[in-house]
C-alpha cells in the first residue's frame, strides 16, 4: 500500500481512538488495510452465500475500499458506500492504487442507499451497523436493493455480550447508555465515543427483522463463534489478540464448553453474523 494511504488512514485512527484505544495505532492501521483481512470477511461471506464470481455485490460502509479493489479483482462486480468524506477520499486512492475507477465507490449512506430496488445479489456490511444514524432504516434499505433470493450479511459488535472492541475492554452485557458511559469513564476511557454508537444487540435486531416480511434470517453467526472458541483459530486484528488472550484463559480454566452452553441461551456470541435472504 502506498506510503501516503497508509499515514492517511493512521491520522484518521489516532483522532477518532484518541482516549478510546490505549494500544498501538499503528498495528490498527495496518490491519485496516490488510488484504489478509479482507480475504478473510470474503470467505466468511461466501461460506453463507455461495460464490460470488459474476454476481452484483454491494459493501454498505465501504471504508478504504479494501474490500471492493479485492472482489473486482476476483470478478465480482462490487460497489461500495461510504458516507465519511476523509474516509472516502481514501477510499478512492485506494481504488486508483489498484487500477481501479472511482466510480465503483459512492459517497453515501446505508439510510438513502442510491441503487434501484433489486440491483444487488448480495449486500454486505461489517462493523459499521453499530455507527449508524438509524440502524432500521439502513437494514430496510439494504434489503431493498437486494434482488428477489439475494444475501444480506451484517457483521456486528454484540453489546449483549463481554467485549467491546473499539476500546478493547470487557463488557457487561446489555449495559444501557448511560451507564455504558460510567463504565467506560471508570476505566480511563473517553466515555463522549459513546455518543456515536448503537448499543445493539441480537433481541434489538430481532424486534427490526420482525417488522420485515420480505426477508427472513438464516443464521446470527452462533456456530462460527463456537468455532472459534473451542478452537481458537480467529485472528488477532485490531484488539482481538487482547481476547485472544483472554479465551486461551478460559480454556486454561476449562470454562470454554460452558460458555459456549450459556452462549447460545443468552445470545453471547460476538460478533453477530446476521445473514438474512430476500422472499
Amino acid at each position: 500500500m502506498e506510503p501516503g494511504i497508509v499515514e492517511a488512514v493512521r491520522d484518521y485512527l489516532e483522532g477518532v481512538l484518541k482516549d478510546v484505544y490505549w494500544g498501538d495505532i499503528d498495528k490498527i492501521a495496518q490491519d485496516h488495510l490488510s488484504l489478509g483481512r479482507v480475504r478473510e470477511q470474503l470467505e466468511l461471506l461466501s461460506s453463507f452465500v455461495g460464490d460470488l464470481k459474476g454476481k452484483k455485490l454491494l459493501e454498505v460502509g465501504s471504508g478504504w475500499g479494501l474490500f471492493v479493489a479485492l472482489t473486482r479483482k476476483q470478478a465480482i462486480e462490487s460497489y461500495g458506500i461510504e458516507p465519511e468524506e476523509e474516509v472516502y477520499q481514501t477510499s478512492l486512492k485506494v481504488l486508483e492504487s489498484y487500477g481501479l475507477g472511482k466510480d465503483f465507490i459512492k459517497k453515501a449512506s446505508g439510510e438513502e442507499i442510491p441503487f434501484k430496488d433489486n440491483t444487488f445479489d448480495a449486500v454486505y456490511s461489517t462493523m459499521v451497523l453499530e455507527h449508524v444514524k438509524d440502524p432500521e432504516k439502513v437494514i430496510k434499505e439494504s434489503i431493498r436493493v437486494l434482488k428477489k433470493g439475494g444475501y444480506l450479511q451484517f457483521v456486528i459488535p454484540n453489546y449483549g455480550s463481554f467485549w467491546e472492541g473499539h476500546y478493547g475492554i470487557l463488557w457487561p452485557p446489555n449495559l444501557s447508555k448511560s451507564l455504558a458511559k460510567i463504565y467506560v469513564s471508570l476505566l480511563g476511557r473517553n466515555p463522549s465515543y459513546l455518543d456515536g454508537l448503537n448499543l445493539i444487540n441480537q433481541r434489538y435486531l430481532k424486534k427490526i427483522i420482525a417488522n420485515i416480511d420480505e426477508a427472513k434470517v438464516i443464521d446470527w453467526g452462533y456456530e462460527v463463534w463456537k468455532k472459534r472458541l473451542l478452537s481458537l483459530q480467529f485472528s488477532e486484528w485490531a484488539t482481538l489478540g487482547s481476547l485472544k488472550r483472554l479465551v486461551k484463559l478460559a480454556h486454561q480454566l476449562h470454562l470454554v464448553k460452558l460458555i459456549c452452553l450459556f452462549g447460545r441461551v443468552f445470545n453471547w456470541q460476538t460478533p453477530i453474523i446476521m445473514t438474512l435472504q430476500k422472499r
